[in-house]
């Protein structure tokens, strides 16, 4: 177990939408970590992909947990205000971009209606006065820019997932200013570039595909080699999100902003600069056959500046992009040797704050 240094979270009830997933899981770890009693909705809880949630699920890393879908109005509404949780995090989404263009109608339900659903069950819980949305550095629209996206500028996207988030931090804003905001509810959306490490085995993923080609000692095919995301551990946004609760959402009561949550400039790279990365730690076999195999939109450049959220927080990057593959790596590959998901995690975090284990 991980123990860290602040005392905020101790004893807080906290509700985490999309807990079964791999950022949420990451999040309720963290949480649970510092103390708080950790809810938990999601859609279900039978996902192969989920392993880093299957793994360590018996972990009591939950106070309690629902299975529901947020599409669902009234049962959302009811669920959330059972739990009456002090803050929510709302993650539960459709998160993938390709998949989107598959499901597009179910992409926009589960953001958009969906979104709506959670931040109407905060209306009906007396006791939630915190809330942080998690949208996608995708809000933007997309201009193919070779600087960093602001807070300010246009949402939307050409794709229905980029849209359904763009249309989410909409949706967020009035459900604050017509209903939360006389209730005294915070509210903060946040804008995370692009996440990986341990325990992501989300289909359509780089880190993914990387460790399955790995695995199953196949070639690895990179789909769009040349395009430029935002990594960043999973910690990062993490530590940022429960920052923005502890320094901005709890000391001005009532208000809504807006962050983006990504890297400094140097951890902006390229996909293939990832691959490459990771070959220093493992010996993958690549195909090198870069044609334009894109057959749906996806933005090539993408970067997003974070100069607010450190300007407004005390939250700065803590690993640069070569640590950040040498973690997510190291976890990987220490987990295909002692399936110990949980104690993995608990490590990374210790590791992250500088914290020894007791």
């Amino acid at each position: 177990m991980a123990y860290l240094t602040t005392s905020f979270w101790e004893g807080k009830e906290v509700l985490v939408t999309g807990h079964t997933g791999f950022k949420g899981m990451w999040l309720s770890i963290y949480l649970k970590n510092m103390g708080a009693k950790v809810f938990g909705i999601s859609i279900s809880d039978d996902d192969d992909e989920k392993i880093l949630y299957r793994n360590a699920k018996n972990s009591k890393v939950f106070s309690d947990e629902s299975f529901i879908d947020i599409r669902d109005g009234e049962l959302t509404k009811k669920t959330i205000s059972e739990i009456n949780p002090e803050v929510v995090f709302h993650l539960a989404a459709q998160p993938l971009v390709r998949l989107s263009y598959q499901t597009p109608i179910e992409t926009f339900q589960t953001n958009i209606i969906g979104t709506a659903n959670v931040l109407d069950g905060v209306r009906l819980a007396p006791s939630t006065s915190k809330v942080i949305c998690v949208t996608s550095d995708k809000c933007y629209r997309n201009v193919e820019q070779v600087w960093g996206y602001r807070e300010n500028d246009p949402l939307g996207g050409a794709d229905p997932y980029s849209a359904s988030k763009g249309a989410a931090e909409i949706i967020s804003y009035s459900m604050w200013h017509s209903f939360l905001k006389e209730k005294n509810v915070s509210m903060a959306t946040v804008r995370a570039g692009n996440v990986i490490g341990g325990g992501d085995y989300s289909s359509d993923r780089i880190m993914t595909d990387i460790v399955k080609s790995k695995v199953n000692k196949k070639i690895l095919d990179l789909r769009n080699p040349y395009a430029t995301r935002p990594w960043q551990h999973v910690l990062e946004p993490i530590h940022a999100y429960t920052l923005i609760v502890e320094e901005i959402l709890t000391s001005a009561p009532g208000s809504y902003s807006s962050f983006n949550v990504g890297p400094d400039a140097s951890s902006i790279k390229t996909v293939n600069e990832l691959v490459n990365e990771v070959t220093k730690c493992w010996s993958l076999k690549i195909h090198h056959d870069y044609k334009n195999k894109i057959k749906l939109h996806e933005a090539q450049l993408l970067s997003l500046d974070n100069s607010k959220v450190k300007s407004e927080t005390s939250w700065r990057p803590k690993w640069d992009f070569e640590m950040t593959i040498k973690k997510t790596i190291n976890w990987y590959e220490r987990f295909l040797q002692t399936d110990n998901a949980l104690a993995l995690c608990d490590e990374d975090i210790n590791d992250y704050f500088g914290v020894k284990q007791r």
